[in-house]
């Protein structure tokens, strides 16, 4: 097993006002704060429009489905990095 204890240089609370879209809400900020690395830790909320993307198996290569919808969608858990 291998542990390893990490002090952050900063932490970041970000929140996306009804009407502005989640992606480049957090890509304006990412470039505004300067973030070249980061992980996000959380999130929730709702959206009134969104768009899915799906990787339908897990061949090479992969077939991939999008789709787009309207109307309120609970997001429970936001999570990811930033590379």
């Amino acid at each position: 097993m291998q542990a390893f204890t990490l002090t952050p240089k900063a932490i970041h609370i970000v929140r996306i006002d009804p009407g502005e879209d989640v992606l480049e809400s957090l890509r304006a900020f990412i470039a505004k704060a300067k973030v070249r690395q980061a992980v996000i830790l959380g999130g929730f909320g709702t959206l009134a429009a969104h768009s899915l993307h799906w990787v339908t198996h897990n061949r090479i290569p992969t077939e991939n489905r999008f789709g787009r919808g309207e109307g309120g969608i609970e997001l429970l858990a936001v999570n990811g990095l930033v590379v």
